[in-house]
């Protein structure tokens, strides 16, 4: 199974990333959001997430897919995970994600071709599994 990731905040909020999503999830691949949130269950207020679970639902994005980070880094969440990449507005994520583990970190922010540089790392998967 082909798993991606998106954060959530500056990110998959908005609908040009979340009509991306929605197109992944019907070609079947598997779709993640990962964000610095705290849960329902860590923050003081049980709507906090509210915004996020309607995105997840609307878009038919499991809740068993979703990992709050609570502020930690996200590349802790991506060791040794076989996710092909993480969609962020944040560099520093997006840094430490490349450096540390195997996904590929993408940068939304103040990036025209971001659904290109995601689209080059799925096709290049396929060709590469087609050769297998």
């Amino acid at each position: 199974m082909i798993k991606v990731s998106f954060d959530f905040d500056g990110t998959l909020d908005r609908k040009d990333v979340q009509e991306y999503a929605k197109t992944l999830i019907r070609s079947g691949v598997e779709v993640w959001i990962c964000t610095a949130r705290f849960s329902e269950h860590e923050h003081y207020s049980k709507r906090w997430n509210d915004d996020l679970y309607k995105v997840s639902d609307k878009i038919g994005i499991s809740r068993s897919n979703i990992k709050f980070c609570s502020m930690s880094d996200k590349y802790l969440f991506f060791e040794n995970k076989d996710f092909v990449f993480h969609l962020d507005d944040d560099m520093t994520e997006i840094k430490m994600i490349n450096e540390y583990t195997k996904t590929k970190g993408i940068n939304l922010f103040g990036n025209k071709e971001w659904m290109v540089e995601c689209q080059m790392l799925l096709t290049r998967l396929k060709k590469e599994s087609d050769k297998e």
